[in-house]
């Protein structure tokens, strides 16, 4: 059940920094388009941010963008600030040609071994996923929704993913948020992610009921380390790992040369602000 991955332990500082701090936040910049990106307003509320060469490509064609060919008839709310009333909804694939506020859950699902060390079970998202497919991923993630709650969301992700059952959907424990802006090929994204907690007993193994896992993987903190900064795992769901590592007392301001350049990468004010 373990990912076995050749990466050294030496290696892991520096290249995490360079991981999380080179493809996450820069607040005001937004990539190489700094200064560049038009705000985008629905009616009075700004709500998202849009790159110049997606703006240029707008105005000329509606069929280009990389993006939408991964769209999955589902729609996000969009709206300035989390909580907001909805100005209107969006299809998910295409909120990042417009740099939409996105938010989403993750669950670290951990097993408490016999010598009182830990082990996470980890995803391997299905190949046939539009984004990031066969990355090595967070035992549960996914996004909102039109219409649902935070626990509502995490609760419906859980049962899908790992058919989590309904004991241990009522023992996750809420651990905050993490934020970041990332951009890539297809556009800009405001990720806001909540992230949950939960202990799974030894004798449980996560089961896919939605197509959407390859498989399940449980690993020492240590493989987590490791694999956490090499390709084969999802960037974006990186984040949501190196929080629980940090939490849980495993990376701490003596061990890590660039604990505090990576915790600020963590948590970018996005909604008020």
């Amino acid at each position: 059940m373990h990912y076995e991955s050749t990466v050294s332990v030496k290696t892991d500082s520096d290249k995490m920094t360079r991981n999380f701090t080179s493809n996450f936040n820069l607040k005001s910049k937004i990539g190489p388009h700094e200064g560049d990106c038009r705000e985008f307003y629905v009616g009075a509320e700004k709500v998202g941010i849009i790159r110049p060469d997606i703006w240029r490509e707008l105005l000329h064609y509606s069929t280009v963008f990389h993006t939408l060919s991964g769209w999955r008839n589902e729609c996000y709310d969009v709206s300035s600030k989390f909580g907001d009333v909805p100005v209107m909804k969006m299809e998910r694939s295409a909120t990042c040609l417009f740099g939409i506020k996105r938010c989403g859950v993750h669950v670290n699902g951990y097993v408490k071994n016999a010598d009182g060390s830990k082990s996470v079970w980890i995803q391997k998202r299905s190949f046939t996923k539009p984004t990031w497919p066969g990355k090595l991923d967070n035992m549960v993630s996914g996004g909102f929704s039109v219409g649902m709650t935070v626990v509502e969301c995490v609760h419906k992700e859980a049962q899908e993913e790992a058919s989590l059952t309904s004991s241990l959907l009522n023992s996750m424990i809420p651990a905050g948020i993490v934020s970041f802006v990332f951009e890539d090929e297809r556009g800009i994204f405001p990720e806001t992610l909540f992230v949950f907690d939960v202990e799974i007993p030894s004798d449980f193994i996560p089961t896919n009921s939605d197509n959407e896992v390859e498989s399940f993987h449980l690993l020492s903190i240590d493989e987590l380390k490791r694999v956490i900064v090499t390709d084969d795992f999802k960037l974006t769901s990186s984040v949501v790992t190196l929080d629980f590592l940090v939490r849980h007392g495993y990376l701490n301001c003596d061990d890590e040369p660039n604990y505090i350049k990576l915790l600020e990468t963590l948590h970018t004010p996005l909604h008020y602000h």
